[in-house]
């Protein structure tokens, strides 16, 4: 249904899947799938703590370019509905995804460079975000090529470390995400 992904000012990425299925399976003598789950040795198969690139309106995000990301999350949502049938006892009948949406937040340093991406809610203008996350397995690239972006005006006094929070939303052109396999 949908996925959500945070990212820490540690590196840390985090994941959070809503998922939507029509039935499950059960065992009879209700005992579990797994007696003793355990992690694959020395596999950290889902952890992602490297960007690769990180991009914003094609300016890669880094202390020396104006643009410098603290926080940064983003939602992908089908916006899916279960569809109830008669005679399908307690099981959803469909799934059905309705109107797909991407949106979150990006938090960055105050300068001219994203001063130009804020003033982009003034001009109906969009900007484009893409980042590449990498582990041991491969790499996921997501590309968002048109976004709409809105948020207040930062304030803050001499000694603050001055911030904008903007708010963005996919729009017109949907997102990818490409997956490439290590070594590939």
């Amino acid at each position: 249904g949908s996925m959500g992904f945070t990212f820490g000012t540690d590196d840390d990425i985090t994941v959070a899947v809503n998922l939507t299925a029509t039935g499950w399976a059960g065992k009879v003598d209700a005992t579990p799938y797994f007696s003793a789950a355990a992690p694959e040795v020395g596999a950290e198969r889902f952890n992602f703590k490297d960007f690769t690139s990180l991009t914003l309106d094609g300016v890669e995000a880094t202390p020396g370019s104006g643009t410098c990301i603290s926080a940064m999350d983003l939602t992908f949502d089908n916006n899916v509905q279960t569809q109830r049938c008669i005679n399908n006892g307690a099981y959803i009948g469909n799934v059905i995804p309705t109107t797909f949406t991407a949106n979150g937040s990006v938090t960055i340093a105050w300068s001219a460079a994203s001063y130009a991406l804020w003033i982009k809610q003034q001009t109906g203008g969009a900007i484009a975000l893409s980042f590449t996350i990498e582990n041991g397995e491969g790499s996921y690239t997501i590309t968002l090529p048109e976004m709409e972006v809105n948020g207040d005006w930062p304030d803050g006094s001499a000694t603050d470390v001055v911030e904008v929070t903007l708010n963005v939303s996919a729009r017109r052109i949907p997102p990818t995400i490409t997956r490439k396999a290590a070594g590939a």
